[in-house]
């Protein structure tokens, strides 16, 4: 039996990144993802545009459940 290593998830804070620089590094990160990594990012506002983005670059291998909303 083989035993699944756990990968802890990416955090990025883009709250102190100006606004026109978050997107491109979430999507930088976004790229290098191994099968069974995730991100976190901590953001101050609901992720709308985010998603909408996601979803027309990625498609369906993300979807709305990869996205949980906890912003402050």
């Amino acid at each position: 039996m083989s035993v699944a290593a756990v990968v802890e998830p990416i955090v990025i804070d883009v709250r102190s990144i100006p606004k026109p620089q978050r997107h491109p590094l979430i999507f930088e990160v976004l790229d290098t993802l191994l099968v069974g990594q995730s991100v976190v990012v901590q953001n101050d506002h609901n992720p709308i545009p985010l998603r909408q983005q996601v979803a027309a670059t990625y498609g369906p291998q993300f979807g709305n459940a990869g996205f949980s909303y906890n912003w402050d």
